[in-house]
């Protein structure tokens, strides 16, 4: 094999990814479970090979990432990259850092006190910026806390256009 490490990025085992609108958590739970032993079959298969896996950075999206599941999936990985950045998104409605230094703490304490080693916890840093809509007629005299537009289809969660990034 000629890799040396596989990085598993599954937005989110247990619900809240693009999906979640279509196929509502509470059918996702068998996920929860699921993932550890995922990870567990692809620490055997790839041996001393690292493993990492991408964790998000919102506590609404740590569904799997239980104090009862960590042990499982500590004993398989060699580090986790904390999606400490889109801190804010298209589910929200008003404005506020999608990446910060309060947010990458918030989280990193949060898989910690789930039993998570500091150790292995990394922290992800965005290089890209992003901009949201802010409601139509409405006056917004500071960045944080501004309403805004319908970010995300009602019905189906796409995204409306109102939102946006650049590098």
């Amino acid at each position: 094999l000629g890799f040396d490490c596989v990085d598993i990025d599954r937005e989110y085992p247990g619900g809240n990814g693009q999906a979640y609108k279509q196929v509502p958590n509470c059918k996702k739970r068998n996920e929860i479970k699921a993932f550890p032993l995922l990870l567990k079959e692809i620490k055997k298969y790839i041996g001393r090979k690292e493993l990492s896996i991408a964790v998000p950075g919102l506590e609404r999206d740590m569904i799997a990432y239980t104090s009862g599941e960590t042990p499982g999936i500590n004993e398989s990985v060699d580090f986790i990259n904390v999606m400490t950045y889109d801190l804010m998104n298209r589910r929200d409605n008003h404005t506020t850092h999608h990446a910060s230094i309060e947010g990458a703490a918030s989280a990193i304490k949060k898989y910690i006190s789930l039993g998570f080693p500091a150790s292995k916890l990394a922290i992800g840093i965005p290089f890209y910026a992003k901009w949201f809509t802010t409601k139509n007629g409405y006056t917004c005299n500071q960045p944080i806390g501004c309403p805004t537009e319908l970010l995300e289809d009602e019905l189906d969660g796409s995204d409306t256009g109102k939102p946006g990034s650049m590098t």
